[in-house]
């Protein structure tokens, strides 16, 4: 499985749809048992104001069906430099 991307804009922002986003990745991470590195990251573009989420191969996988509702596509693996994370499994499985 490769990279996912999910691309929203400041009206999606405004809807909170970020935030559905990050709270049903993290049922999904619950779910299936917090999957070593299984990372959702996140960065915005500012000369396009779009806002984007990326989703390790190991994310991909636990949440195929969220990224299908989303619309994710396949992207490459971003530069680890534009990235912040927003989910991932640290210590005890606590999203962090």
């Amino acid at each position: 499985m490769s990279w996912k991307k999910i691309t929203l804009d400041g009206d999606d922002i405004r809807r909170g749809i970020d935030d559905k986003i990050q709270e049903a990745f993290i049922t999904c991470l619950e779910d299936a048992g917090w999957p070593e590195g299984a990372i959702m990251y996140g960065n915005r573009d500012t000369a396009t104001e779009g806002y984007f989420y990326f989703f390790t191969p190991a994310a991909a996988q636990a949440a195929d069906h969220l990224l299908f509702v989303y619309d994710a596509v396949d992207c490459p693996e971003p530069p680890a430099a534009n990235l912040s994370v927003l989910v991932k499994r640290t210590r005890g499985g606590v999203p962090g």
